[in-house]
């Protein structure tokens, strides 16, 4: 499930377009796939739980297949900041990734990824968290902000993604799981597309096989509390930066 409010024309465009899809079904299998075998292992996990870092390991993997192995993480950029002394001056960075996608034509995609949570409450009601907003922000400067002439060999893009799974807070662990449907799923995107300039919103539902209402020590609080993820969502804004 994609919605999209950004259409692009040009070469280039259908191919933007069939990545994003084709990236939000990838990334779906990978999750799905670890929850799937941490149960045959162990117990239940989710890749997701452990940060950004960790969630980037699926980003990896789905462009590697997606791209054909013709992708890079961390590459060196120059970006432009504004100083008291000098407007544009460049100072020496990286990007999370630069890949090639596409057969005879193609286009390369400068992307940047995050990491942050939706809370969903048992009516059903979801609270975007101003930190997921602002590191989406965050994650639109720094791709806004890349000297692009280093990329440039035709059609370049540049992708700000956050992901962003959802969790559900129980009073108990013996309590009904909460479970969404598709149409509650595009719901909630509908809702945040646009929030934080993101022009691409989707996500998909985790089955009921692969969810459980797991025990978690809150340090802060002191105790035991309990929640589950019934889903996934990935909020895009996405560029094209040549002109064709």
């Amino acid at each position: 499930m994609l919605i999209v409010n950004k259409k692009f024309s040009g070469k280039g465009s259908k191919l933007i377009n069939d990545f994003i899809r084709s990236f939000h079904n990838e990334f779906e299998k990978f999750i799905l796939n670890y929850a799937k075998y941490s149960i045959l292992d162990d117990e239940l996990e989710h890749i997701f739980w452990f940060g950004e870092q960790q969630v980037k390991t699926a980003v990896t993997c789905v462009l590697c297949k997606l791209c054909k192995g013709y992708v890079m993480q961390e590459p060196a950029v120059y970006r432009k900041i504004n100083t008291e002394k000098e407007e544009n001056q460049l100072k020496n960075g990286r990007v999370d990734y630069w890949c090639r996608y596409g057969n005879k034509t193609k286009i390369s995609i400068l992307i940047e990824v995050k990491h942050h949570w939706i809370n969903l409450n048992k009516n059903k009601q979801y609270v975007l968290y101003k930190e997921a907003q602002r590191r989406h922000m965050s994650a639109i400067e720094q791709i806004k902000n890349i000297k692009k002439d280093d990329y440039i060999i035709d059609n370049l893009y540049g992708a700000a993604l956050t992901i962003l799974p959802i969790f559900t807070r129980y009073d108990s662990p013996d309590e009904k799981l909460l479970l969404l449907n598709r149409n509650q799923l595009s719901e909630i995107c509908k809702g945040i597309i646009g929030t934080a300039k993101s022009n691409a919103c989707g996500g998909f539902l985790i089955p009921k096989k692969l969810q459980s209402i797991m025990t978690f020590y809150d340090e802060n609080a002191e105790k035991d509390k309990y929640q589950s993820f019934p889903g996934v969502i990935l909020v895009w804004t996405l560029y094209k930066f040549t002109k064709t």
